[in-house]
């Protein structure tokens, strides 16, 4: 998009920093508030305790079903289907709007404010999909100290946005979309594979943290 927009090397650079912030800002945003709403929902005690061991069981069933949903596509990728026929993507109406978010704010003549503000919307949208491995890792904070759960909170989204950081360095360094595209492609059924690695493990540390039955501490 910048390419096609005639943007500078600086202009990419100011992207890069901007639209990385947006993100990072973003979800960070977005996992405090919910980290605040489950953790007082823990510490309330009563039917609140109840509904808290709902939330776990609820996300350890997310990831029970998104884990095998991941190996489901990983098994697809390597028969030779289509990504197309993949489970776990995002919808097309959600993905052109992302693409409308960004065309607009590459176009933007305030270029910096325009970054951000799509990368603020693009956040929203793509937590549709991001969200499946957020929320049980928000969840899995909510029991532990607010300080700690803070600075854990701050390095998940760090590492969420470091493929971003990756990214613009190897296009600043001369690498082309397609070239990204193509790597994507050759390599997308084992980054399903590492996602249902990753499901399989937050769904076993959620196994730990669950209640039997629902509300009690006995």
């Amino acid at each position: 998009m910048m390419s096609t927009a005639k943007r500078s090397r600086r202009e990419i650079i100011v992207v890069c920093l901007s639209f990385t912030a947006s993100v990072f800002l973003t979800y960070f945003a977005i996992g405090l508030f919910l980290y605040r709403v489950i953790a007082e929902i823990n510490q309330r005690g009563g039917w609140f305790l109840f509904a808290a061991d709902l939330i776990y069981y609820g996300a350890f069933a997310l990831c029970a079903v998104f884990g095998a949903l991941s190996l489901r596509d990983a098994w697809l990728l390597f028969a030779g289907r289509r990504a197309e026929e993949m489970a776990l993507k995002l919808p097309a109406a959600l993905k052109k709007r992302i693409n409308l978010a960004m065309a607009r704010g590459v176009r933007a003549s305030w270029l910096a404010a325009g970054v951000f503000a799509a990368g603020v919307t693009v956040s929203f949208l793509e937590a549709a999909c991001t969200g499946q491995v957020y929320l049980p890792t928000i969840i899995s904070l909510a029991r532990i100290g607010f300080w700690h759960s803070l600075a854990l909170l701050a390095w998940y989204n760090f590492l969420f946005v470091l493929p971003l950081l990756i990214i613009f360095g190897l296009v600043l360094w001369g690498v082309t979309s397609q070239q990204l595209t193509l790597f994507l492609k050759n390599n997308l059924a084992w980054c399903k594979v590492a996602l249902g690695l990753v499901f399989a493990v937050m769904g076993a540390l959620l196994w730990f943290q669950m209640h039997w039955p629902p509300g009690y501490r006995g």
